[in-house]
């Protein structure tokens, strides 16, 4: 695991708070724009990225412009206070859905980096993360401890020592060897 793992839990965590929190507020009271209460004459402009703003009596003004110069509507557009309820009644359910999944989600991963902590805990006594090498046959391992090299060495030293100890019984001839041997 890398450090952008360990940040996603608690991001996640937090976005899934905040999104479940504004989906519960949309859903207790929709008629609200930027957070405000709206009323009858009031109109709700969305801007980029989600943003709004609450223009009192904005609808009113609509009304009275679009009276006095058509084109002007246009420009001034927004939600009504019966369209900006109907916006944030669906609004609200999807933000609280979001809010769970990303919720779901972080538990799901902090349970996934746990269960890879205590692995790594129980089979290494430590939190290093294990070395993937295996050795192949024949090769040694790359994790081998000083302690476990030692051992071997003197093991070998000791079973040379043994085959040189050992006295010669006979002369081994040339006819007495293995045919790929000579």
């Amino acid at each position: 695991m890398n450090l952008r793992m360990y940040l996603a839990v608690p991001g996640c965590l937090i976005l899934g708070i905040f999104a479940l929190g504004i989906g519960i507020g949309l859903m207790i009271d929709p008629a609200t724009c930027d957070n405000r209460p709206m009323d009858r004459g009031d109109l709700c402009v969305h801007g980029s990225r989600g943003s709004e703003q609450l223009v009192p009596h904005g609808a009113t003004m609509r009304t009275q412009v679009s009276r006095v110069n058509p084109e002007i509507l246009a420009k001034v557009s927004g939600h009504t206070y019966d369209d900006q309820v109907g916006h944030n009644r669906w609004y609200g359910p999807a933000s609280v859905t979001a809010g769970v999944l990303f919720i779901a989600g972080a538990v799901w991963l902090g349970s996934v980096q746990l269960r890879t902590f205590l692995d790594r805990w129980e089979q290494h006594g430590s939190l290093r993360a294990p070395k993937t090498a295996q050795a192949s046959p024949g090769q040694e391992s790359r994790d081998e401890s000083i302690d476990d090299a030692l051992e071997r060495f003197l093991v070998e030293q000791r079973s040379r020592q043994r085959v040189q100890d050992q006295p010669v019984d006979r002369v081994v001839e040339e006819r007495d060897l293995p045919r790929g041997s000579r």
